[in-house]
């Protein structure tokens, strides 16, 4: 659910890009930001482009059902792993994530309420409509792609006291107990998006377990990928039977397959997947996207039946541009403002103008969305 920066266990902005930057941490995210984009650009049954089995880009947005939101959360891992919380400083470290994540989510949750209303009132109805005298189910329930970023601050609140109270020294028993809970079936309470952080947790402790054991990883690279590849195509042939058979991907989110695929991809992309300059650059609005892009994505889905264009790589290819350029655009007039910054980007204020992308970025532009955040 999404810039440039850690937080500490006091829940302030710290750089991170000097202790990343042999690792694709940036590229996983943005990768995983512009496939959310797509998604919702393609959409669902009465969302989006609303495509169908067995239509290519249905099938090819639901295969990677395994890898979009997983990923997130790995990364998320990965960053708190940068500096986790004291015991003692829990409270300014739960603080700090409500600051950075929660506020900024909630507005932009009630924003696009009030947008939905306001279209029912002309004949237009959104599902991401709930009726005014239940409006207060947006503090409490999952509630479209906001969702994340409810089971990330559960996962951040649970995972970040287990991980303090336990001396930062069992992160692979609280790997193999998440692992064991995303497979058990269990269904826990719709508060607060557990039972969806329950499917996340090992992405999240996997990020973590990858992160502390970097030394190990690096030297265990070639089995490691060899499995990794081995995994996924044993799960690419389930999927690929199941379609045959079923004649749609199944979306469970907590299955083995689903956590084979989810660690196998993240395990591949953290050595092979290539660094670019500009994705630190890009990265610092991730978040922003992560919460605006289905304005964007929308807007331009209705233009465009208005005007009666219903070429399918015209809706994707504007769809996907807008759900980019217009959570930019939010950002970067947001960010100028030290109210705006920090009550819908959780940030502060920057003292100078928002430097525009480029292939060098300063350290103060660099973005960890997934340890704050964000289909």
């Amino acid at each position: 659910m999404p810039g440039g920066r850690s937080m500490d266990s006091g829940g302030n902005d710290r750089p991170i890009a000097d202790r990343t930057s042999h690792q694709p941490i940036e590229e996983i995210r943005v990768l995983a930001t512009l496939l959310l984009v797509i998604y919702h650009v393609i959409g669902g049954e009465g969302t989006g482009l609303a495509l169908s089995y067995p239509h290519p880009l249905r099938i090819f947005a639901d295969m990677l059902a395994d890898f979009r939101m997983p990923a997130f959360a790995f990364v998320a891992g990965f960053v708190y792993a940068l500096r986790p919380p004291r015991l003692t400083g829990l409270g300014a470290f739960y603080a700090g994530k409500l600051r950075r994540i929660a506020v900024p989510g909630l507005i932009a949750a009630f924003g696009f309420e009030t947008i939905a209303l306001f279209l029912d009132s002309m004949g237009m109805t959104f599902g991401w409509m709930i009726p005014p005298d239940q409006i207060w189910r947006l503090l409490i329930f999952p509630y479209i792609h906001f969702w994340f970023l409810q089971a990330i601050l559960s996962l951040f609140a649970v995972v970040g006291l287990m991980d303090a109270a336990t001396g930062y020294r069992r992160h692979l028993w609280l790997l193999a107990t998440a692992t064991l809970l995303a497979l058990s079936g269990l269904k826990l309470p719709p508060y607060f998006s557990l039972d969806q952080a329950a499917g996340l947790a090992p992405f999240f402790i996997l990020g973590i377990c990858v992160h502390r054991g970097a030394a190990w990883v690096d030297a265990h690279r070639r089995p490691l990928t060899l499995t990794a590849l081995m995994v996924m195509l044993i799960c690419l042939c389930w999927k690929s039977w199941s379609y045959t058979q079923t004649g749609m991907i199944d979306l469970d989110r907590r299955d083995i397959e689903t956590l084979a695929m989810g660690a196998a991809l993240c395990t591949l992309l953290i050595f092979y997947l290539p660094t670019h300059p500009w994705a630190k650059s890009i990265g610092r609005i991730t978040f922003t996207i992560y919460l605006y892009h289905v304005l964007g994505t929308a807007a331009v889905r209705i233009a465009l039946n208005k005007v009666g264009i219903d070429m399918l790589p015209v809706h994707l290819l504007l769809g996907v541009i807008a759900g980019l350029m217009l959570p930019a655009a939010i950002h970067l007039v947001a960010a100028h403002h030290p109210l705006s910054s920090r009550l819908l980007l959780g940030i502060k204020s920057a003292k100078k103008p928002v430097a525009p992308l480029s292939a060098s970025p300063s350290l103060d532009t660099v973005s960890t969305l997934a340890a704050e955040h964000s289909g």
